[in-house]
C-alpha cells in the first residue's frame, strides 16, 4: 500500500469505530428550564460571555447577592465540566470517515482527521503558589496556560488539553492518545509541533531540489490548519471571559476552559455557517509558536525538521510523498 493510499477499509474493521457507543450532538437542545434554573443558566452564560462582568454586576442584574452569583458560576461551569467527555470526544465510525473525506476533498491530503494548535489562556490567580509559578510568563508579565485542541472542518473540538503549564512536558502538551497512529489517521499541526508519522507539520527549511513541492505543501497545509485558528477565534470571541480569567487556582481555570469548549461544541452543532459577529480578530488570539511569545518552549520541539522524534524518518517520507503529490496535482491543473 502506498503512503498516500487511504486506509478507510482498515478503519471500518476497527471494532472501536462502532457508532453504537457514540453520543451524537442533538440538532437542538430542548431545554425545559423555568424559574430559578433559567436564571442560573443565564447568569452563567452572561459571566462567560463578557470579559469585564463582575459578581456585583451580576448580583444587581439577576437580583441575587454577589456571593450567590459566584456560587452559581462555579456550579454552572462545574456542571458543564462534567459533560466534557460527552461533547469533546474523538470521532469514530462514520463521523471519522466524514472528517477524512472532507479534508481530502478540500485540501487533497489523505487520512487527515483534524488539525491541531495551541493558544494561551491568560489568568489572574488570587494566590501565588508553587504550582501557579510554573504558569508565569515572564516575558509578557502575566500568568498563562496552554490550551491545546484538535478540531474538524466544522470547527468542532474533539480533543482538548486545557490548563497546561508553559513548561509542559512532551507527554502532557504534545501527545493526543497513543491510538491516533494505530488508527492510520493523521493530524495536521502547526510549526510549533514536532514532525511525527501521525502529525504532519509544515516545512521549516525550504531549499534545494524540492523547493517547489515544499512551497506547495506549505501553502495547502496553512490553508488546512486555518480551521483550528478559526475555532480559537470563535471560542474566545463568543466566551470573552477566556481573554483573562480571574480564578483562585489552576483547577478552576481548567474547569472554566472546559465549560466554554463544551458550550462551543453545542453551539457549533446547531449553527449553519459561521456566526461572524462572534469571531474575534487574529491579534486577540495568542497562538503558541515555540518560544517567541514566552521564555519557555514546549519540551520536545526542535528547530530541525529531521531531529524531532525517533520516527522522524518515517514521518519525513510521508510528508515528502504528500508534498510531491500536491505539487503534481497543481502542475496537472495549471
Amino acid at each position: 500500500m502506498s503512503l498516500l493510499d487511504t486506509q478507510e477499509s482498515e478503519l471500518d474493521t476497527d471494532p472501536s469505530t462502532s457508532d453504537a457507543s457514540e453520543v451524537y450532538l442533538p440538532q437542538y437542545l430542548p431545554l425545559e428550564i423555568v424559574g430559578e434554573s433559567a436564571k442560573c443558566v443565564l447568569l452563567g452564560l452572561n459571566y462567560l460571555g463578557h470579559q469585564t462582568t463582575t459578581y456585583s454586576g451580576l448580583a444587581k442584574r439577576f437580583n441575587v447577592s454577589a456571593t450567590t452569583a459566584s456560587q452559581i458560576v462555579d456550579d454552572f461551569t462545574g456542571f458543564l465540566g462534567e459533560l466534557f467527555y460527552q461533547f469533546i470526544k474523538w470521532p469514530t465510525g462514520s463521523r471519522r470517515q466524514s472528517n477524512i473525506r472532507k479534508f481530502r476533498k478540500c485540501h487533497n491530503i489523505p487520512n487527515v482527521i483534524g488539525c491541531m494548535s495551541a493558544c494561551y489562556i491568560r489568568f489572574t490567580p488570587s494566590k501565588i503558589t508553587d504550582e501557579i509559578s510554573s504558569y508565569r510568563d515572564t516575558k509578557n508579565g502575566c500568568y498563562a496556560s496552554l490550551l491545546q485542541a484538535i478540531c474538524d472542518t466544522d470547527l468542532i473540538f474533539f480533543y482538548i488539553l486545557g490548563g497546561c503549564p508553559l513548561e509542559s512536558s512532551t507527554t502532557e502538551a504534545n501527545s493526543p492518545p497513543n491510538y491516533v497512529y494505530k488508527l492510520g489517521v493523521t493530524v495536521l499541526g502547526d510549526e510549533s509541533y514536532p514532525l511525527r508519522p501521525w502529525l504532519l507539520t509544515p516545512y521549516k527549511q525550504i531549499t534545494g531540489d524540492d523547493y517547489h513541492s515544499r512551497v506547495s505543501y506549505n501553502e495547502v497545509h496553512n490553508c488546512a490548519t486555518s480551521y483550528i485558528r478559526s475555532a480559537f477565534r470563535l471560542l474566545i470571541g463568543r466566551f470573552q471571559r477566556l481573554k483573562l480569567i480571574r480564578r483562585k487556582d489552576i483547577q478552576s481555570v481548567r474547569t472554566m476552559v472546559h465549560a466554554c469548549c463544551v458550550l462551543h461544541n453545542i453551539s457549533r452543532s446547531m449553527e449553519n455557517g459561521l456566526p461572524m459577529e462572534f469571531m474575534t480578530s487574529d491579534d486577540e488570539i495568542a497562538l503558541y509558536n515555540g518560544n517567541n511569545n514566552c521564555n519557555h518552549a514546549v519540551a520536545g520541539i526542535s528547530g530541525s525538521d529531521m531531529e524531532i522524534s525517533p520516527d522522524a524518518y518515517e514521518a519525513e517520507l510521508l510528508r515528502e510523498a504528500v508534498a510531491n503529490n500536491l505539487y503534481k496535482m497543481k502542475q496537472n491543473s495549471s
